[in-house]
């Protein structure tokens, strides 16, 4: 069985949000400890398929770029969700403290989401070829189909 990148994705992330769902759900008993521990292990999975999924996606030229934003990302981007998650939990403790898994995990489906959208466009248009494209030049447009015809005449 092969899964692509995008599926890969997908697998994981909805692995990891039954990591967070279980998480919530702690004081159903130790087991959930386990269970979570498990789903979680999958989130490698899911980070490494994105960075091979992007890529392919990219020109040569943009990808240090992209992977120099995303590093950065990924950098800055707990320590505003900490303290998001901070107050959060702050608010909900005496009533439901597992609270703010739930919420991390409802915006974990965003990434779901953009894989299931990039497999599904994988499946219809397939990758760029970047080599074959011109500058400022759409690869539908009625002008490139005529020269590409034109060539396999």
């Amino acid at each position: 069985m092969h899964l692509s990148d995008p599926k890969l994705m997908m697998v994981s992330y909805f692995a990891y949000t039954g990591k967070l769902i279980c998480k919530s759900l702690m004081f159903f008993g130790k087991f959930m400890f386990w269970i979570q521990l498990a789903l979680g292990s999958l989130l490698a999975i899911g980070t490494t398929a994105a960075s091979s999924h992007l890529t392919r996606l990219l020109a040569p030229s943009e990808t240090a770029v992209v992977f120099g934003l995303s590093s950065s990302f990924e950098r800055v981007v707990p320590l505003f969700v900490d303290i998001g998650f901070s107050a959060i939990y702050a608010e909900t403790i005496a009533t439901f403290p597992g609270l703010v898994f739930i919420f991390e995990a409802s915006i974990f489906v965003l990434p779901v989401i953009f894989a299931g959208f990039s497999a599904y466009w994988l499946r219809s248009e397939g990758f760029p070829d970047y080599a074959t494209l011109s500058e400022g030049e759409d690869p539908q447009s009625p002008q490139r189909r005529r020269r590409n015809q034109s060539l396999s005449e």
